[in-house]
């Protein structure tokens, strides 16, 4: 069975909106399908293993699992409180050295432009790690703008259809 987790941390419930919209576009696309969609606050989250259910495997018994990180930056370029342990648990394994080639992932990072030095860095950072631990970026990643709202939620929606294509053809 896919798996597919929304993974968010929000600092204001702003990012946690967002998350909740994807989740539901994600769940009423795969109604049909054997599929397992969840929305999950990355505060719930104590360790990697925790991501994978016995479900979520493929005829090689190996885990199979789309993972769609939504989280923002916070001023001086920090996840939001609700999402440090999760940083730290990414962080921890891709300095071991650890490989997830049997995730796929795409981050979906909300910042402002405005402070240019610290832009999205959050989302850009978990997208590195990701793509360096092997990991498959099953859609690329968007980094959102909250300066500009209309873009941002243009990118936001094109963000959901290129989710929406992706999933209907797998």
């Amino acid at each position: 069975m896919k798996q597919f987790l929304v993974l968010f941390a929000s600092a204001t419930g702003f990012v946690a909106d967002y998350a909740q919209q994807l989740y539901e576009v994600i769940q009423s696309h795969t109604r049909q399908s054997n599929a397992d969609v969840q929305l999950v606050p990355m505060d719930s989250i104590e360790n990697m293993n925790q991501l994978f259910s016995e479900q979520s495997v493929d005829a090689h018994g190996k885990p199979y699992i789309y993972l769609s990180l939504v989280t923002s930056t916070t001023e001086g370029g920090k996840i939001s409180e609700m999402g440090e342990d999760f940083y730290g648990i990414v962080e921890k394994h891709f300095s071991e050295g650890e490989m997830l080639s049997h995730l796929h992932f795409s981050v979906l990072g909300f910042g402002h432009s405005h402070y240019s030095d610290t832009y999205n860095q959050v989302g850009r950072t978990l997208a590195q790690w990701f793509r360096q631990m092997n990991a498959q970026e099953f859609v690329d990643c968007k980094m959102l703008d909250v300066a500009n709202p209309s873009q941002m939620e243009d990118d936001f929606n094109q963000y959901a259809r290129e989710l929406i294509n992706y999933i209907s053809n797998t």
